[in-house]
């Protein structure tokens, strides 16, 4: 930065989800996570979260995620309002009320003052939408609802009181619509227009385990990631200097393959100290494979939106091995996808393990694609939505 030159702030974002009752403490889907993750690394984002939660659970998802502010857990008051009919029997079952948050909704109608654009990701949360907020709305579409089938007379009786008809009223009032192929081809044939949706991602090109050959490898572990973003670059002084310096001394011909841009003076200073830790300029995911690394790390000890970095990690087709710190923080789908170390001994041992047991290498790369594949659709969609918001706030 120039001497005297002011640093511009993220632009802010108002990202309202609602509490999936089948995450547990995770309290959000995965894919929610995910997506806040995500957008959490180019923007400030404000979270509105509608649901049943408390206070310590707010400022966790606040730490692991990545967003500036939480709000939620309002107790509820006379001015509370029913939900729209629609979703009356859905709010019931998934947060067990059918009152809409008066204090809440007031709280995200106040923050909306500072965004300038809104993202949805849940039908319950629709409602919540800022009154007169002149700035784009976008709808992330996490499932399809689909119409019950009973007979006309009970369509007669029922039809304002479904959640298909109202999600097909979203689609129409957003200025875009994101949601995995699958989904999208739902609501294309349910009648949302083909301009509004956004299915056609720039995929990745990611490894399969079929195409990472185990004996082509070298002992060598990879890392990949920004390396000017300060968190990154504290967890990789933290692997240097408590796991590498044993590592070097037990695992012959071991070297430490650093990936990313820009890394910090620190950073890049003790990097150069060691002959066998080498970093590479670019940010690809492919360059650990052509390096012939055999092991990922992602110590991910200081960093938000664990979430969204396991499951990068996981897709590269390389066993990852992270700390049981990370995994504390990131939803509970993704505990199968990786090696969790509980201490500095267990990182080591658990490294020195998978460069020279090969079936142990080969059942944790396959743990690994099973739960990213699950996940990868909305992983590439969160990153779709990121570059269009991107695109729309700097059009040039």
């Amino acid at each position: 930065m120039i001497a005297g030159e002011e640093q511009s702030s993220p632009e802010k974002l108002l990202y309202l989800t609602s509490v999936d009752p089948d995450s547990g403490e995770a309290c959000l889907s995965a894919s929610s996570r995910v997506l806040i993750g995500v957008l959490s690394r180019d923007f400030d984002v404000a979270v509105g979260v509608i649901g049943p939660l408390d206070t310590r659970t707010l400022n966790h998802l606040r730490v692991t995620l990545g967003p500036y502010q939480v709000t939620g857990a309002y107790e509820p008051s006379r001015a509370d309002q029913p939900f729209p009919e629609a979703l009356e029997d859905l709010a019931k079952r998934r947060i067990g009320s059918k009152q809409v948050s008066a204090r809440l909704q007031a709280a995200i109608q106040r923050k909306s003052r500072e965004v300038w654009a809104v993202v949805v990701d849940d039908i319950l949360a629709w409602p919540y939408l800022p009154a007169g907020f002149l700035g784009p709305v976008f709808y992330v579409a996490q499932q399809r609802f689909i119409s019950e089938s009973f007979s006309l007379s009970q369509r007669v009786l029922r039809s304002a009181t479904n959640p298909s008809e109202y999600q097909r009223e979203i689609c129409d009032a957003a200025e875009a619509v994101f949601a995995t192929p699958d989904v999208c081809r739902e609501l294309s044939a349910a009648g949302v227009p083909f301009r509004k949706l956004q299915p056609n991602y720039e995929r990745r090109t990611t490894p399969t385990t079929g195409e990472v050959d185990l004996s082509r490898s070298k002992p060598f572990l990879g890392y990949t990631g920004f390396l000017g973003d300060e968190r990154n670059a504290a967890s990789l002084h933290w692997f240097i200097d408590n796991i590498w310096t044993v590592l070097e001394d037990k695992v012959p011909k071991i070297e430490l393959h650093v990936v990313g841009d820009s890394p910090t003076a620190s950073l890049r200073q003790k990097m150069e100290r060691f002959d066998n830790i080498i970093w590479h300029r670019g940010v690809t995911d492919e360059q650990l494979l052509t390096l012939r690394c055999r092991l990922v790390i992602e110590p991910l000890i200081y960093e938000a939106h664990v979430d969204s970095k396991l499951i990068n990690a996981m897709v590269r087709g390389l066993p990852t091995i992270t700390s049981e710190h990370a995994l504390r923080r990131a939803h509970e789908t993704l505990h199968q996808g990786v090696i969790a170390a509980d201490s500095r001994e267990d990182m080591v041992l658990s490294i020195m393990r998978l460069m020279n047991d090969t079936r142990h290498w080969h059942a944790i790369v396959r743990e690994a694609r099973k739960v990213a594949d699950k996940l990868l659709p909305k992983f590439e969609m969160a990153h779709s939505l990121r570059r269009e918001l991107a695109r729309r706030k700097n059009p040039l």
